[in-house]
């Protein structure tokens, strides 16, 4: 009993001794490091030069530094084109858009909020429709360093896209090259001019993958006031049906083709107040429809809506819009 004693006492001085231990310095005598994450690096950035620095090798694909009241906006051409935004007190950077088209122009309406206008070219595939506004905002999201705002301190993204409204002195380019079609339908319409195609009547390679509206080049001759809409590769007449093909005339009528009937030439039917006459006619291998505006003081804006009149991608049609623009403009 009395050997079960001493041997519980020894047993306690050694846990004591443990106990009273301080952990051994390291190889440079310093103490321990920290488990804390390190403070993130800030560095202020006042030229172009200096924000160019902060992307590395990204470097390269910077298109273009604007600089806005102390901060930057870093515009970058890569695989799909983006806005950065640069805090100059800081040189945080913020992502603030993402494009699927090219950026033709951008306005910086305040720090951390823009409003791009695209060319109309897909990124992915060249795929050409009419330009439009995108904006976007991190305002009210991050302070004038580039840190997050605290949940209920900031407001909504403005986000979203805008239509393009050209004058009409403003030449465009859009739709499918390199396609056969044929125009099944063309009429004026209170905003302007509705056009509709279909495939040819030997079937051509109108859904070789999909359709879309023609190659089109739209232009303005402003001493005759006629606003020319050129669909390039497109017939008024369908032509003969090939059997061998595979197209048959159930295949035609549900893709929007007038086959057996041809579209007329001449005058357009139906009325806006805008367009003094109009006029459609085949010029080689182009169909072309001739506009002629009316007179009238204000200036003349147009845009371009394009899509398909059935759920998947066949009949497509173009529609031109016009009007006057505001007295601000």
């Amino acid at each position: 009993m009395k050997a079960k004693q001493v041997l519980c006492a020894l047993l306690a001085a050694l846990t004591l001794c443990g106990c009273s231990q301080k952990p051994a310095p390291s190889a440079g005598g310093s103490a321990p490091a920290s488990s804390a994450p390190a403070e993130e690096t800030r560095t202020p950035v006042t030229t172009e030069a200096e924000v160019r620095a902060l992307y590395g090798t990204e470097a390269s694909s910077i298109a273009s530094v604007t600089p806005y009241e102390g901060d930057f906006l870093v515009q970058i051409d890569s695989a799909c084109p983006m806005l950065d935004w640069v805090y100059g007190k800081s040189g945080v950077r913020r992502e603030l858009m993402l494009l699927t088209q090219g950026i033709a122009s951008v306005d910086i309406c305040a720090a951390g909020y823009v409003n791009v206008l695209t060319d109309g070219i897909s990124i992915h595939n060249g795929h050409r429709s009419f330009p439009h506004y995108e904006t976007a905002s991190i305002l009210g999201r991050y302070d004038e360093y580039g840190d997050a705002m605290p949940y209920g301190d900031g407001h909504s993204d403005v986000d979203g896209r805008q239509t393009y409204w050209a004058p009409v002195t403003e030449s465009h380019r859009l739709g499918m090259e390199g396609r056969q079609e044929a125009l099944s339908g063309a009429q004026l319409e209170v905003s302007g001019l509705s056009l509709s195609f279909g495939p040819l009547a030997d079937g051509s390679d109108f859904t070789a993958a999909y359709c879309w509206v023609p190659d089109t080049d739209i232009s303005y001759d402003e001493r005759n006031r006629t606003l020319t809409v050129t669909c390039h590769n497109t017939f008024l007449d369908s032509g003969e049906l090939n059997k061998e093909s595979g197209i048959d005339e159930a295949y035609l009528r549900e893709n929007g083709s007038i086959y057996p009937a041809d579209f007329p030439e001449g005058p357009l039917e139906g009325r806006c107040r805008l367009v003094e006459s109009s006029y459609v006619t085949q010029s080689g291998n182009d169909a072309v429809i001739l506009l002629v505006l009316a007179e009238c003081e204000e200036k003349l804006q147009y845009t371009v809506e394009t899509g398909y009149e059935g759920p998947a991608d066949t009949a497509p049609y173009l529609r031109l819009e016009l009007r006057k623009a505001a007295s601000w403009q």
